[in-house]
């Protein structure tokens, strides 16, 4: 008897849902991960789903069941490799799927509204986001207590998030 994992209509099917989500996919990962890591956890989500499609072909909503997926790989992969963490709860916040021709519109309004930040603040979150510092490490590199840090990064992400939901809305209705 065959497995029904690999019955060829659930494959057929499958298929089509990650070719129709892959761009999305791809661009979401881009936001969490450098572009050749993201393209790993791309590769490994795909292996995932193709091993077992029966949860993705029943999702209501297939592309945020594998955003989902995306999401937690990308924070596997990142305990793994702790290199080039991002500010992944910002990006997933304000991600959502556009046009092709509007791909770096998030990255864009991420970088300016990063760099209206005020100094101070900026290196925070490149120390904590960019080095994956701890609170406790970029203290005393900063002479600032450990709850201290962990107030400005959190204004800081909030800023964040406020400036980039604006610039995207902005952009949203000049158009």
């Amino acid at each position: 008897m065959q497995d029904d994992r690999h019955r060829p209509e659930e494959t057929v099917r499958i298929t089509a849902v990650l070719a129709e989500q892959t761009a999305d996919l791809r661009r979401f990962l881009g936001f969490l991960l450098p572009t050749a890591d993201a393209d790993d956890v791309l590769q490994d989500l795909t292996v995932a789903v193709l091993e077992d499609p029966a949860p993705v072909l029943t999702a209501l909503q297939p592309g945020a069941y594998l955003r989902g997926m995306a999401r937690n790989l990308a924070r596997q992969h990142r305990r793994r490799f702790r290199r080039h963490a991002l500010i992944e709860d910002l990006a997933c916040a304000t991600w959502t799927p556009l046009e092709t021709d509007d791909d770096d519109r998030e990255r864009t309004a991420l970088a300016r509204c990063t760099s209206t930040m005020r100094p101070e603040v900026r290196e925070i979150i490149a120390l904590r986001y960019g080095e994956g510092l701890s609170a406790e490490a970029i203290a005393p590199r900063l002479a600032m207590s450990s709850s201290g840090v962990r107030m400005a990064l959190k204004r800081g992400r909030d800023a964040l998030l406020r400036c980039v939901q604006q610039r995207l809305k902005d952009l949203h209705h000049g158009e």
